[in-house]
């Protein structure tokens, strides 16, 4: 019925004549112009002779009325009566101004869309209250109050605040000239990549005709290898883990939503990459080409070179072992082929991927520095879109190499002193850091050595100070595995299984208007919004320090229960130690956490535990490693980047420039376990007493009351209110979660 009358008076207004009969003026004509005949006519002469043009406000706050109607009867929280009556006040106020400003205002403006207005613009209304104002303060301040007051009133009646009007146009123009200078800083730092790339000369060096120089194939990408193994890593054994102890929940995680995306600091303020350098010469490859047959025919191996790889550190060669010829002979004289060649640290691969050859691995006479800002320019970075993207160095092609911490999920990383260890530690943190704001990735960084990740101190990424003592460290832990069960917790309410999962329907709901409200970690009788977590990546600098300084059953059981089933949870491990030995790197660790980095190891039995075959040993050292995810065929050689102390500065001076981090104060704080065999929450508790005592003479059944006026945990209270209710003292929650007290008994 509302939606016609407003459709009715619409078409009175739109079809009003001068000509027709109506309130101002009285004639008899034949033939009314307006649609609505003669009722149409003096209706719209009325409004018009009264208001002038201001009379379409009328149509106006008619259709946001019935829109209003229409949206609020499906509103599940009904208002109440009273709010109901004072909503109606403020628009029917909202509406006189609107109308009274418009009117005068009007009058200034001479609007005349209606050719000879009966009273002229603004109507009798506009007429008579004008005059009389304008002859008070002048013409123009005359104005500024009537466009106040039609400010005044649309802002009370159609309920909008102008503030958040131009509030969101700034954030709008400000999002899309940050998007502009995000653009240009992705252009730079792609033509960075380019000059880089062009510079640095890709073609291999032709010798004599029996051998053949070639570019090496890329190294096939660990994404695409193992994404189904890393897949089913967080749904495996997860139940062999020994089960913890009852802890009182962790906070959720302050998130940081005033910061901007895009790269984190610019890569000018890295060491730019090192001029091309000549690793090898087309005289020197063919001689050692001819040496490597002749010292293998000396040892009564027939094999062949058929191809020579050059790269940015090592030079690789394929060996056709000849008809007969196994190859663990040829592995058999590595060490004598090394010392009759003049060469050290010479690597044999047994198999080259997709071919019937071995591979010969030894030094290049050049060495070629690949620096971070290289790699992070380079195109293969560029178009990783993931937030854990970690920019390992280049292959033996002199490829960048770049991985998903987020697939792997885990990783495992060991070497000696002087390996490239803490500088490839250095390169990965910086690498999530370059595009990843503290919304998006928070670190927990364990430091034995207390100098080596104590640059990182106060960037806005921290989840906490970075942790020096071993015994916080166990805390922390602790800490990360409640957080680990909090949020798969969260997740089974929000009926998802994944991380991603979770925090794309959190940000469709808040995008909707309908944010997903839960009961609170700290007081569950209280509700509190989801928000989007951040991944989590824990660097642990020393793992032999923190198992053989804490509990090494209980550090060990916190590990595995993290590499178990951390990934769905956006919680990342990344482990080093100097000590790769079975009494640090324990085979329940190892087998849970599935990708590895060797650096140079002392050892062939390093090599064995953490790569689970040789060939770490005989690395040259400075950055080299060898890489291995499950399903791969066999392990990448790669240089580490080179990450400098001034890359190191420079990177986190320009993050401190986003403010300062927001601790999360309870992730080394010590947790003791909240049920023992007296404090078990029930009524053998020696607190259930004291308990049902508070809830009398409260008169409060909540579990919130007890835990508060008894200083206990939330699960400890839970269980308390329980064994209440097996008693006949409290009833059993409602359906809104309250309970009554059923029997006043005393706590006898």
């Amino acid at each position: 019925m509302i939606a016609i009358l407003i459709l009715l008076l619409t078409v009175a207004l739109a079809t009003y004549s001068p000509a027709d009969p109506g309130f101002s003026i009285s004639m008899h004509v034949d033939q009314v112009e307006n649609w609505l005949g003669r009722t149409g006519a003096w209706i719209s002469d009325a409004l018009i002779y009264m208001f002038g043009v201001s009379s379409w406000w009328l149509v106006v706050t008619g259709v946001f009325s019935l829109l209003s109607l229409a949206l609020g009867s499906r509103r599940s929280d009904k208002v109440r009566e009273q709010e109901r009556g004072l909503s109606w006040i403020v628009s029917i106020i909202g509406f006189v101004c609107l109308m009274f400003g418009s009117c005068c205002l009007e009058r200034f403006l001479e609007l005349g869309v209606y050719g000879l207005l009966p009273a002229g613009p603004g109507g009798v209304v506009g007429h008579f209250f004008s005059r009389p104002i304008v002859h008070t303060i002048g013409v123009y301040p005359a104005m500024a109050v009537f466009l106040v007051m039609v400010i005044l009133g649309a802002s009370l009646l159609f309920r909008f605040s102008w503030m958040d009007i131009c509030e969101r146009i700034g954030t709008a123009i400000d999002t899309v000239l940050h998007w502009g200078s995000i653009r240009r800083a992705e252009a730079e730092d792609r033509r960075i990549g380019e000059q880089v790339r062009q510079e640095k000369s890709s073609e291999t060096l032709p010798v004599k005709h029996e051998v053949s120089i070639e570019k090496a194939p890329a190294a096939a990408t660990p994404e695409a290898e193992h994404e189904d193994v890393a897949g089913d890593a967080d749904e495996s054994s997860a139940a062999e883990a020994p089960k913890r102890p009852a802890t009182r929940p962790s906070a959720p995680i302050p998130l940081r939503t005033d910061l901007p995306a895009g790269p984190r600091f610019p890569l000018s303020v890295l060491d730019p990459p090192d001029p091309e350098v000549d690793t090898v010469d087309e005289d020197s490859l063919a001689l050692t080409c001819r040496l490597i047959e002749s010292k293998l025919k000396s040892f009564g191996i027939d094999a062949a070179v058929v191809a020579a790889r050059p790269g940015p550190v090592i030079t690789q060669f394929e060996i056709q072992p000849g008809e007969g010829v196994k190859g663990s002979r040829i592995a058999d004289v590595c060490d004598d082929l090394g010392r009759a060649l003049g060469v050290g640290n010479l690597r044999i691969v047994m198999s080259l991927p997709g071919t019937t050859s071995m591979g010969l691995e030894m030094p290049s006479a050049n060495r070629q520095t690949v620096r971070i800002s290289e790699i992070l320019a380079s195109e293969e970075f560029t178009n990783s879109k993931s937030k854990l993207s970690l920019a390992l160095g280049k292959d033996i092609a002199g490829n960048p190499y770049v991985v998903d911490l987020a697939k792997m999920p885990h990783l495992l990383v060991a070497g000696t002193t002087g390996s490239g260890k803490s500088v490839g530690i250095n390169a990965m943190i910086l690498s999530i850091l370059y595009r990843s704001t503290p919304d998006e990735v928070r670190f927990v960084m364990i430091d034995p050595k207390m100098v080596e990740f104590s640059p990182y101190e106060g960037i806005p990424n921290l989840l906490c100070p970075v942790v020096t003592d071993m015994s916080k460290a166990v805390n922390a832990l602790q800490w990360l595995t409640r957080e680990m069960n909090r949020r798969y917790s969260l997740m089974r309410r929000v009926g998802v299984k994944r991380f991603e999962a979770f925090n794309e329907k959190v940000k469709e709901a808040e995008e909707q208007g309908r944010p997903i409200s839960v009961p609170s970690a700290s007081n569950p009788d209280e509700m509190e919004e989801l928000k989007p977590w951040p991944y989590i990546v824990v660097v642990v600098d020393e793992l032999a320090d923190l198992i053989l300084v804490g509990s090494r059953r209980e550090v060990e059981v916190l590990i595995t229960s993290l590499a178990q089933k951390a990934r769905a949870a956006g919680i990342h491990l990344i482990l080093a130690t100097q000590r790769p030995s079975t009494d640090v790197v324990t085979p329940l660790i190892k087998a849970n956490i599935p990708a590895h980095i060797a650096f140079q190891v002392v050892t062939r039995y390093d090599s064995q535990v953490i790569m689970g075959e040789p060939g770490a040993e005989n690395l040259i050292g400075n950055g080299d490693m060898l890489f291995r995810v499950p399903g791969m065929s066999s392990m990448v050689r790669l240089q580490g980047c080179y990450v400098s102390d001034h890359d190191v500065d420079s990177a986190v001076a320009e993050l401190k420039k986003y403010g300062s981090p927001e601790y999360v104060d309870d992730v080394m704080e010590k947790v003791e376990p909240e049920a023992g065999p007296t404090q078990n929450g029930g009524e053998s508790d020696a607190l259930y007493d004291k308990a049902v005592e508070i809830v009398l003479s409260t008169k409060r059944p909540t579990i919130s009351s007890v835990q508060r006026h008894l200083s206990i945990g939330y699960n400890r209270a839970a269980n308390l209110i329980e064994a209440m209710e097996k008693a006949g003292i409290v009833s059993a929650p409602d359906s809104s979660g309250k309970r009554t007290i059923l029997t006043p008994v005393g706590p006898d």
